[in-house]
């Protein structure tokens, strides 16, 4: 049995599945039409149905036991596409359309049919509210606008649940793009603090530059005047660089700068801070620590300078340590930098590869 061609059924069927309304859950708003439906025009069977590419389902029943039916059989398709709103058999028998219809002459023995095509919120026909007896009878006009107006009912229910799955589509594209847009941030912060570690990082050596050793410097001073402990500085300058340079040239002395640095790192405690302080002086901060203290740090980093070749070629270096509590003098941080250079001064007029204390 062939049901009818419909106009834009492509278009249809597309509209259809994007309700998203086949094969859900019976819903209760759907189930009090059809028991209205059948309540008013007084049968015992009422239907909400859908009509996809070959079945027609029913979103809601009343009367009838199956879930669904060929669309090659269903009444449905006649009454689907109806301009005249109203599809209505009033004696299956006697219809040469449905007289041999499976519906008809075997269970349920449908005798009787007056259905109401209902469209989507686009206005695609997706199916029909129905009323069907096993007699053959006539509705009154009154019961004919009654299911007319459940109709109009149905297609309300279309929109808003159309109106909801496009609030889903919605919050699932906002928080799509919150997602992407805490990844962004993400991604963006971490550029910075990879920038801001380049900028704070000496490309040579891997380690700290002035610039960070500037910025780690006052924190550590006004660390020093909060907790009044002493912040101790060791300079550090490679003994005899220049005749490195000249004599193996300017690619191997950087070699051994690297080492020194990778050497000067290793040896330092996990709570001091190792900077490159420019060309080959190094400078590290050692915080909350004396004098006596910085002084056992800085021999452990000559020893270790002084102990391996560094890129195969002997170095050592010169140390000058000054220590000061914050706010116990009348001077900035800026001096104490300034005492411990001028104690490398010292340790490199008195030979060299030693360490000398600011007094």
């Amino acid at each position: 049995m062939m049901f009818p061609k419909l106009r834009d059924e492509k278009k249809r069927i597309a509209s259809l599945h994007k309700l998203q309304l086949l094969d859900t859950p019976a819903e209760p708003a759907y189930d009090d039409i059809v028991q209205l439906a059948a309540l008013i025009c007084k049968v015992p069977i009422a239907l909400i149905t859908l009509l996809d590419e070959n079945r027609q389902w029913f979103k809601a029943r009343i009367g009838l036991s199956v879930q669904e039916t060929p669309r090659s059989v269903a009444f449905c398709a006649h009454a689907v596409d109806r301009n005249d709103g109203l599809f209505l058999v009033p004696d299956a028998h006697q219809d040469d359309r449905f007289r041999e219809n499976p519906l008809v002459t075997d269970d349920p023995n449908i005798r009787f049919y007056a259905g109401v095509p209902v469209g989507g919120p686009d206005g695609q026909p997706m199916g029909t509210i129905c009323v069907l007896d096993r007699e053959p009878r006539v509705i009154t006009t009154e019961q004919q606008l009654a299911l007319r107006v459940l109709g109009r009912e149905v297609e309300a229910q279309f929109k808003i649940r159309d109106q909801f799955l496009q609030l889903q589509q919605m919050q699932a594209k906002r928080l799509r793009a919150d997602i992407r847009l805490r990844e962004n941030q993400r991604k963006l912060k971490t550029a910075n603090n990879r920038l801001r570690e380049l900028v704070r990082t000496d490309a040579l050596t891997g380690i700290q530059n002035r610039r960070a050793f500037d910025e780690s410097f006052r924190q550590a001073w006004n660390l020093s005047a909060r907790i009044q402990q002493p912040l101790s500085v060791l300079m550090i300058d490679i003994d005899h660089f220049k005749s490195i340079n000249d004599q193996y040239g300017h690619q191997v002395g950087d070699e051994v700068l690297k080492s020194i640095a990778g050497t000067l790192r290793e040896n330092i405690r996990s709570t001091d801070m190792l900077f490159r302080y420019g060309g080959e002086e190094f400078i590290v901060l050692l915080p909350a620590t004396e004098a006596e203290a910085a002084l056992h740090v800085a021999e452990k980093l000559r020893t270790a300078i002084a102990a391996q070749p560094h890129h195969n070629i002997p170095a050592t270096i010169s140390i000058g340590l000054a220590a000061e509590t914050a706010g116990t003098a009348s001077h900035t941080e800026t001096p104490l930098v300034r005492t411990a250079d001028a104690a490398l001064y010292f340790a490199k007029n008195a030979g060299r590869n030693r360490v000398e204390i600011y007094s």
